[in-house]
């Protein structure tokens, strides 16, 4: 009994012994394995200002040139061709005569009102409808006294159906009648150009830099449209459009299908171009020609 109790009192100082001298040892590995955080050993960071780039300077950018069509000029330019007289009259009825158009020269000429032609033909005709009616005061022949445009469009009944540029030139002290554009007797599809709104001027320009206006026509079906252009050149009223289309046929105006035609002055060079928009019939697609001045014509651009 004696022996076992002195070889456990042994057995619990060994044991305390090998404590003893294992403790530093395992404080020692966490020293190791988890160094103290502390001001020294803290990684050095530096925090440098943001560095300053100066922003470039602005620049303009250039702009593409705007392009602006002309405006159709409706204010009188020029002496007038003779005195006025507000007791010539005139009425519808001529109308009926296959040429009007003089009958109209003659009440200028007698004085008759420039003003009184639009007033007495913008009537309603027998089928309730008013006549497309425009006139306009204008030298269009370069020799500063003024002439008279009218465009005149007739809705289609009792067999009529007619739409008509005139153009009434100053000579002489009197006026002379000359018809840029006729379409008459054409049935049911002169109803149809009544409908689309008939002829109209579309500008009145000096396009070409030759110092006379160009007239360019406008004609409204319902589904496409026409254009002629025209200068006065001393004698007669030239067209300024001729082509051969690929069919052989000769042509003297333009015809445009879900389009129009601007007066544009692309180079900015005083000579205007046509800008032409419109469907093309043999790919069905919508395409923009640009038609320019040669010096004689106006040609399409290759």
């Amino acid at each position: 009994m004696r022996n076992k109790l002195i070889f456990l009192v042994i057995s619990i100082l060994v044991l305390l012994l090998v404590v003893c001298r294992a403790f530093p040892f395992a404080e020692g590995a966490l020293e190791t394995e988890s160094p103290a955080l502390t001001a020294t050993n803290l990684p050095t960071v530096t925090l440098q200002p943001p560095a300053f780039t100066s922003l470039p300077e602005p620049t303009a950018t250039p702009l593409p040139p705007t392009v602006t069509p002309p405006t159709l000029e409706v204010i009188p330019v020029g002496e007038a061709c003779l005195p006025e007289d507000a007791t010539v009259t005139i009425d519808t009825e001529v109308l009926m005569e296959p040429d009007f158009d003089v009958d109209i020269a003659a009440y200028l000429s007698a004085g008759g009102l420039v003003d009184e032609l639009e007033n007495t033909f913008a009537l309603q005709s027998s089928s309730g409808e008013e006549y497309l009616v425009r006139v306009l005061e204008y030298d269009i022949t370069a020799d500063s006294i003024l002439d008279v445009l009218m465009t005149l469009t007739i809705p289609y009944v009792n067999g009529l159906g007619e739409s008509h540029v005139l153009a009434f030139r100053c000579a002489d002290g009197e006026y002379e009648s000359e018809v840029l554009f006729r379409r008459a007797g054409a049935g049911a599809r002169a109803e149809g150009l009544y409908t689309g709104g008939g002829a109209a001027i579309k500008s009145l320009d000096d396009l070409n830099t030759n110092s006379v206006p160009d007239i360019l026509i406008e004609v409204n079906w319902p589904d496409y449209k026409e254009y002629y252009l025209f200068e006065w050149d001393g004698v007669v009223f030239n067209s300024l459009i001729y082509y051969v289309d690929i069919l052989g046929m000769e042509k003297y105006r333009l015809e445009v299908t879900d389009g129009n035609v601007q007066v544009m002055d692309f180079d900015e060079d005083g000579l205007y171009e046509l800008e032409v928009t419109g469907i093309d019939y043999m790919t069905g697609n919508m395409i923009t020609v640009i038609w320019r001045w040669n010096g004689e014509l106006f040609l399409p651009e290759e």
